[in-house]
């Protein structure tokens, strides 16, 4: 019975002892649920598609754009300038290339010496993924500041989860005839993707919510392009506006400098009571 008792008290004592040590961990350490939008278009490098034939004084560029939407968690040491999050997105990367009628020809055939093309008036492929962002947070000043300019290091890794190729033809009757087979001849890009980024932006305290501004700038492509149709070495350079809302959990979201000067003011009252109260 007596050891019983024993190992209760111990348990007992261990469990406020933990409690207590969440509690104070949480005090240090702030929690910040949030998301984002981003969105970017860019020019990419020359398409690299064998069956295509270009005839005109352009170059065959593709335009490209990209969108993501994010869901992280954002942890902030209390009063610290350096925070870390992570969280999962959701991405889409596109491009297309588009030319005048007559200008685009697909290679659909070729016997000995004869060779059919078909002609088009675009192509594009849209690529859908879902991934792991991961960034740290520098801030230019401390947590007192409604206003908190910061540098932010980022990186995502991708995984392809759907892809779609379109072409437009000029003659619509050859649709029917040679889309499945143009749309498996432009191919996919790999199933992994990974990207860094580095950015500047603001986090701006409204009391309730922090929204972040930001523009990142430059954004690199550490594994093969995201198009098939580009190749690995001149994958693109692009810069991306983004905006991003968080929602503290667990802890006041007003700045803390309203805090401390509450404190303060509290302490000179007191002070300027005492002396009252010894009269």
């Amino acid at each position: 019975m007596k050891k019983l008792l024993v190992w209760v008290a111990l348990l007992t004592a261990f469990h406020f002892s933990s409690s207590a040590q969440g509690e104070e961990s949480a005090d240090r350490l702030k929690v910040n649920l949030g998301v984002a939008c981003g969105f970017s278009i860019s020019e990419m490098n020359e398409v690299n598609l064998k069956n295509l034939l270009y005839r005109g004084k352009e170059e065959n560029l593709a335009d490209h754009s990209s969108w993501h939407i994010e869901f992280t968690s954002d942890f902030l040491p209390a009063r610290e300038r350096i925070s870390f999050a992570t969280g999962i997105r959701f991405s889409n990367q596109y491009a297309w290339l588009e030319k005048p009628y007559e200008d685009l020809y697909w290679l659909v055939k070729e016997e000995d010496k004869t060779s059919d093309y078909v002609t088009l008036h675009s192509l594009s492929q849209s690529n859908y993924y879902l991934g792991i962002p991961l960034s740290f947070r520098v801030f230019f000043n401390s947590e007192e500041r409604r206003v908190r300019p910061y540098l932010k290091f980022e990186g995502c890794f991708d995984l392809k989860i759907a892809t779609r190729n379109e072409v437009d033809f000029y003659n619509e009757r050859m649709r029917h005839i040679y889309e499945e087979q143009i749309t498996d001849e432009m191919g996919k890009p790999k199933n992994f993707h990974a990207s860094a980024a580095s950015a500047i932006g603001i986090r701006i305290n409204c009391n309730k919510f922090y929204v972040a501004p930001e523009l990142t700038f430059p954004k690199f492509e550490l594994t093969d392009s995201p198009i098939s149709f580009i190749k690995n070495e001149d994958a693109f350079i692009s810069a991306e506006l983004k905006v991003a809302v968080q929602f503290p959990i667990g802890r006041d979201s007003k700045p803390a400098a309203t805090a401390v000067e509450t404190s303060y003011s509290s302490n000179i009252q007191q002070e300027n009571i005492m002396p009252n109260e010894d009269f």
